[in-house]
């Protein structure tokens, strides 16, 4: 069985970053068959040691980033702060696209 998107992440459907995460979950998984053969006890931990953290940091900056779309005063507080540092943009960007994260 297969679940893509937000019903395998429960994460805020913004820009479709449940399905995001899960294909990249789906690459890590079919890596880790590869290395360790189709064993569900190690795969099952190698996703949780190093998909999960990933995965949660960007549920939970989904749901912030959310929640500061809900809040008027924060919204604009919030635009004025990613214009003026642009590295915050990049590295949510790139948080976002999972390249960082691919397995090896």
């Amino acid at each position: 069985m297969v679940l893509l998107g937000d019903i395998t992440h429960r994460v805020h459907p913004l820009a479709g970053q449940g399905l995001n995460l899960s294909l990249l979950d789906a690459l890590f998984t079919a890596n880790s068959i590869i290395k360790w053969g189709p064993n569900p006890r190690i795969i099952a931990r190698e996703l949780e040691l190093k998909r999960m953290p990933h995965n949660h940091f960007m549920a939970h900056t989904f749901h912030t980033i959310n929640h500061s779309y809900s809040c008027e005063p924060f919204v604009s507080w919030g635009h004025q702060l990613l214009q003026k540092t642009p590295s915050i943009l990049s590295f949510l960007v790139e948080e976002a696209s999972g390249l960082h994260a691919l397995p090896c």
